[in-house]
C-alpha cells in the first residue's frame, strides 16, 4: 500500500465505529486548522453540519480525500485532544509494514 490512501486504509470499515469516539470541539477543529489538515472552508463545512455525528463524518470524508502527508500530524493533534484511543483504533487497521513508519512519527 502507498502512503497516498493511508486515510482511507486508517477509517476501512471503522467510520461509524468512528463517528461515535471523536468528539468535535472548537479547539481541536482550531489546531486541524493551525496544522493546515484543514481550510476554512471545511472548518466551515464541518461546523454547519447538525449533529456531532454528522460533523464526524463530514470530517473523516475531508481526510480520506486528502493528502496522507497529513495523517501523523492528524494522529498527534487526535491525541493532544484526548482522542488517543481513536488514534489506536486507526492505527490496528493499517498494515503493519506502514504502521511500524507512522507510529514512532506520534507516540514519539
Amino acid at each position: 500500500m502507498s502512503i497516498i490512501g493511508i486515510f482511507a486504509e486508517a477509517f476501512r470499515g471503522q467510520k461509524r465505529s468512528l463517528s461515535t469516539s471523536i468528539i468535535i470541539t472548537e479547539d481541536l477543529l482550531i489546531q486541524l486548522l493551525d496544522a493546515r489538515i484543514i481550510n476554512d472552508d471545511e472548518y466551515e463545512r464541518i461546523n454547519t453540519q447538525y449533529g456531532m455525528t454528522s460533523k464526524v463524518i463530514q470530517l473523516l470524508d475531508y481526510l480520506q480525500r486528502t493528502s496522507s502527508k497529513f495523517f501523523v500530524p492528524f494522529c498527534k493533534i487526535m491525541v493532544n485532544t484526548g482522542h488517543n484511543h481513536v488514534v489506536e483504533m486507526m492505527l490496528n487497521n493499517i498494515p503493519s509494514t506502514m504502521r511500524v513508519i507512522v507510529d514512532p512519527q506520534i507516540t514519539g
